[in-house]
């Protein structure tokens, strides 16, 4: 099997054109590359570079070593980033949830963010799904909003996420101190599209008049709400992480029941030991 250090030094020396400056890219003495390019033309059985007047040059199979050392080594160096990356995912805590707020939570303060491996921005997890997933081993913990206790599974109370509505400062609704869904007839209000289990909810709420302008993009959602007096809903989470979004608004809970989201972490007993940690850092990080 050949040697990567000597397809490396010969690279090295397509690449930079003589001995000396091979051995200084390399941090290697000048006799060291000569002999490792010798000992190449040995193994390899063939006649890689030509001697003239004291300088070395690549002979046309040389020329094509290089190409296949190029590429040889570039294999290598994927196949081990691959293996890495496969490993890594593998130990990597799956996680998902049936709304937005706690993954978003955990991208901006659970302390190491690259043991977690987190959805797609909108592929939350439905209600009726928790179950087989986590006993099919397909996820590690699900921030569910349900608790479920069986055999296999169980669920740990985390705490509420509460809906807040964020109005412009100068309307009616403004001057009280708290909102049912009642008060919100006939406004339309920008509403990003993934927010999982909640667009449900607000859905049901069946308010007359009341209109939801939703949003895919998140960065026309950002300039619609800071440029326009159009309402819009955020949460205790969403307010803890960032407090500066609702400045210019009036910001007011909605006290309806189904304004506010119990929240368990539910996980495979089998796998309580490997999540505790995490466990506990994430009940130490939300917002109470």
């Amino acid at each position: 099997m050949l040697d990567n250090d000597l397809l490396e030094q010969l690279v090295t020396f397509a690449d930079l054109g003589t001995v000396s400056a091979t051995a200084k890219k390399l941090l290697v003495s000048q006799p060291s590359i000569t002999r490792g390019l010798q000992k190449l033309e040995e193994e390899l059985g063939v006649k890689l570079f030509d001697c003239q007047a004291n300088k070395l040059s690549l002979t046309k199979t040389g020329t094509l070593a290089v190409q296949e050392a190029r590429s040889l080594l570039q294999a290598q160096a994927d196949f081990i980033k691959n293996l890495q990356a496969f490993d890594q995912k593998q130990n990597k805590i799956k996680i998902t949830s049936v709304a937005p707020g706690p993954l978003l939570l955990l991208s901006e303060r659970y302390s190491q963010p690259n043991q977690l491996s987190l959805p797609e921005e909108e592929d939350f997890i439905k209600s009726d799904q928790i179950q087989d997933l986590l006993e099919r081993q397909q996820l590690d913990l699900v921030f569910s909003n349900q608790e479920i206790q069986t055999d296999k599974l169980e669920s740990l109370y985390l705490g509420q996420e509460q809906l807040f509505v964020n109005l412009d400062p100068f309307t009616a609704l403004a001057a009280k101190q708290s909102l049912h869904f009642q008060d919100l007839k006939n406004m339309n209000f920008i509403v990003q599209e993934a927010i999982g289990i909640w667009r449900q909810i607000i859905e049901e709420a069946e308010i007359p008049g009341l209109k939801f302008l939703y949003q895919t993009d998140d960065q026309a959602f950002s300039v619609i709400t800071s440029y326009s007096n159009f309402p819009y809903f955020t949460s205790n989470l969403t307010l803890a992480l960032e407090p500066d979004r609702s400045k210019d608004r009036k910001v007011l809970p909605l006290m309806d029941e189904r304004a506010k989201l119990d929240f368990y972490l539910t996980y495979p007993k089998e796998k309580k030991a490997k999540l505790a940690n995490f466990i506990k850092e994430v009940q130490t990080i939300w917002p109470r």
